[in-house]
């Protein structure tokens, strides 16, 4: 009996050595998976991360041209309505210049031109004055607009 009681607990012994064993396999095999479940994780990862860069990129290049052409059309806008303004300072100064000409001509006559006249004369003057002062500060703030795009 003691070599059966010897047997037994070898046996016993033998399996506890190989349920460990097992289990230290069963570990490291849950490891090695895990292990790469991270490393397959990191690789997803790292193709959306490369994605995104590349969409960002695009975005990116789409926003610079969409900037550049926003800035065309606004050169192109402020150009032509400084040129309008150009266009209405020059009709109202020659307006002036033809009013006070008539006032001239009346007052030679021995006539002075009405209150209406004369109110009118200078609402017009007024009216040139400020175009002109506004042509200046559009110029003024396009030299600066072309100063800071150097």
């Amino acid at each position: 009996m003691p070599a059966e009681t010897a047997t037994i607990a070898l046996a016993g012994l033998g399996g506890a050595i190989v349920g460990n064993i097992g289990q230290a396999v069963m570990i490291w095999l849950s490891s090695r998976m895990r292990s790469r479940e991270k490393q397959e994780d990191w690789r997803q990862n790292k193709e959306v991360s490369d994605r995104l860069l590349a969409s960002n990129k695009v975005i990116t290049e789409q926003n610079a041209q969409t900037i550049s052409t926003v800035n065309h059309i606004k050169t192109l806008v402020n150009s032509n309505l400084t040129e309008q303004k150009e266009r209405a300072a020059t009709a109202i100064e020659a307006q002036i210049l033809a009013t006070d000409e008539l006032f001239s001509l009346k007052r030679q006559d021995g006539r002075e031109p009405s209150k209406q006249a004369i109110d009118a004369l200078e609402a017009l003057r007024r009216e040139a004055h400020a175009l002109r002062l506004e042509l200046v500060e559009r110029a003024t703030a396009a030299d600066q607009a072309a100063h800071d795009d150097i």
